[in-house]
């Protein structure tokens, strides 16, 4: 069940050490059901052995692997790393960035521009002991182009939180800034140009002159640039949405939400569609608990509508998700109590006009329990598809994904999907190709000491196309963490997986092929961080990289593996094991995104 939120009473912290990691050996085979072998691994180990941590990766039209993480330095502090590895594993270049201090530089975001050049962002410490912005390019042979650092007028914390890059190769990043006035916290969105001067700069302090924290930023197809997070007072928090000027950074508009209560509003999601229409969804306290509320405003800033809804329990109500179909109406996702105390999956449409409800759709499974959905998807037609889990009579949950009509929200279908063994089953994303078949992932419980990963796939018609539980793997516990969907079809999860003679989380991924035979599997044994799960992403070519965060002993190392996505054969594996000694810094993105107090 989910935590019930009260008021945050903290501003955003400084960087602090991670606790002990238990010690393990790092392993340097991979095996899979296919007949995998390693082509070749190489590791990369810098003059010490530390704690070094993946931040983001990506992936070109040539294959090429990118990836930026923090790593110890030679000095007492974390610096920025990227490393481009190309098509065959071998590593182009690797670069660093030390900031003035010679002390944190912890890295957030990264992004590939159509020439390749490499662009990333986080916050370093500068010459006042605080953390500033600080963005970097780098050719596309790994020179630095430039730096461009932002320290705010109190010369005190400055936290980039998000970037994105125009078709022009300008680069907008927002976080928040401190402001020294009333010790609170700013919007504070900065552009640059292609060679790295700033374009712009632009500050947001609310109203009340308190905390105003973004929580993601998105640009338009002519590079205006859109943020949005919550605005605090002393005894309440509302949305506030910006809109900036491509070029000059003006302030187009700003729109606030403040929810009939006149309590705490907090934001969860954004979505911008090609006209700049804006939706954002949330939640609202009502006074006793809270409700979803969601506002659309014009590409104009005009609020066309708000909607804010109470379950009939007047209890708990949590908007997951918020998404825009192809003529600018809204789809809104979450969970809502019932008068009986549970919770029903609880779906909206909403007219893009005026925002009365085209439809409300609501999902009671059979045993009348607790439904929570967790993820939705649009499909080409304008279906809405909602997952999550839905817990049964005996107190476990099992898979439930429900499709919609797309004009009237009538159930279409509903597939459960009720795993092996005696533990819960948990959907944990969907995705809908463009033919309209649906896969959906996840972890299914066998035990208590054994589960695997859970994959399922579905025609447009809701008939089960296939499912997939494992690989079976005895007295071993599997968790799936992240999946991905090629063109044909085929469907790649990656994961961790435990026990066996390692006694240990390990790095685990397969393949299902388009009729749901398991294709290949291929297991890394280096010990997982847990906490920072392996991700996967599958390109134009079908190749799959992987990228995690890997127990090295004493400390920790990035992670990254390219399999070829034919036959699971593994292309290259690369850790990165940075110079200096010390600690994991915890990830800045983690207080940007929506946050669940409890």
């Amino acid at each position: 069940m989910a935590k019930r939120l009260a008021p945050p009473t903290a501003a955003p912290k400084r960087l602090h050490e991670p606790a002990a990691t238990p010690s393990a050996a790092l392993g340097t085979t991979a095996r899979t059901s296919a007949s995998v072998s390693e082509a070749w691994a190489a590791r990369y180990a810098g003059t010490g052995d530390s704690y070094d941590g993946a931040a983001d990766v990506a992936i070109d039209a040539n294959g090429s692997v990118y990836v930026t993480g923090f790593s110890l330095g030679s000095s007492s502090g974390y610096d920025y790393v990227t490393v481009k590895y190309n098509a065959n594993g071998f590593q182009l270049w690797e670069v660093r960035y030390n900031g003035p201090a010679n002390s944190d530089d912890v890295p957030t975001s990264l992004a590939v521009d159509g020439a390749g050049n490499v662009y990333v962002t986080g916050s370093s410490v500068g010459t006042g002991t605080r953390y500033d912005y600080a963005t970097v390019k780098y050719s596309p042979d790994g020179q630095q182009r430039w730096v461009a650092r932002y320290s705010g007028p109190a010369n005190n914390e400055d936290l980039a939180a998000s970037l994105a890059v125009d078709a022009a190769g300008n680069v907008a990043v927002t976080g928040a800034s401190y402001n020294g006035l009333g010790s609170s916290y700013d919007y504070l969105t900065v552009k640059y140009t292609t060679t790295g001067q700033q374009l712009w700069e632009a500050r947001y302090n609310g109203p009340a002159s308190s905390d105003d924290l973004p929580t993601t930023l998105a640009l338009d197809g002519a590079g205006n640039v859109y943020v949005t997070g919550t605005s605090y007072s002393s005894s309440q928090s509302d949305y506030a949405t910006l809109k900036y000027d491509a070029s000059s950074g003006q302030l187009q508009w700003q729109a606030f939400y403040n929810g009939p209560g006149n309590n705490y509003d907090l934001v969860r999601e954004l979505a911008v569609d090609a006209t700049g229409r804006v939706a954002v969804t949330g939640l609202s306290f009502n006074g006793s608990s809270y409700d979803y509320a969601t506002a659309s405003y014009s590409g104009a800033g005009q609020p066309q509508w708000s909607a804010v809804h109470n379950g009939a329990g007047n209890g708990y109500d949590e908007a997951t998700g918020v998404a825009l179909d192809g003529t600018g109406n809204v789809l809104v996702t979450g969970y809502a109590e019932t008068s009986g105390g549970n919770w029903d999956y609880t779906t909206f449409k909403y007219a893009a006009a005026d925002g009365q409800p085209v439809w409300e759709a609501r999902y009671n499974g059979p045993d009348g329990g607790y439904d929570e959905a967790k993820d939705v998807a649009v499909d080409a037609n304008g279906d809405v598809l909602v997952t999550g889990r839905s817990f049964t009579g005996l107190g476990l949950s099992e898979y439930a994904t429900v499709k919609y009509a797309a004009s009237s929200g009538q159930q279409l279908w509903a597939a459960r999907a009720q795993g092996v063994g005696s533990g819960d089953q948990q959907a944990t994303g969907i995705a809908v190709n463009a033919a309209g078949t649906v896969a959906v992932t996840g972890t299914a419980t066998r035990s208590t000491t054994n589960s695997n990963y859970a994959t399922l796939t579905y025609a447009a018609s809701g008939q089960t196309r296939w499912r997939a539980e494992g690989p079976e793997i005895t007295n071993v516990r599997s968790e799936a963490s992240d999946m991905a969907v090629d063109a044909a079809g085929n469907v790649f999860v990656t994961g961790m997986v435990y026990g066996g003679s390692t006694a240990r989380w390990e790095v685990l991924t397969v393949k299902y092929a388009a009729n749901g035979q398991l294709d290949w599997q291929a297991r890394y044994p280096a010990e997982v961080v847990t906490g920072r799960l392996p991700h996967i992403a599958v390109d134009a070519a079908g190749n799959v990289a992987v990228a995690g965060t890997i127990y090295s002993s004493p400390l920790s190392d990035c992670l990254i593996l390219k399999y070829e996505g034919a036959t699971g054969r593994q292309q290259w594996a690369r850790t990165y094991n940075g110079p200096g000694n010390g600690g994991m810094a915890s990830p800045m993105w983690r207080w940007t995104r929506p946050v669940t107090w409890s």
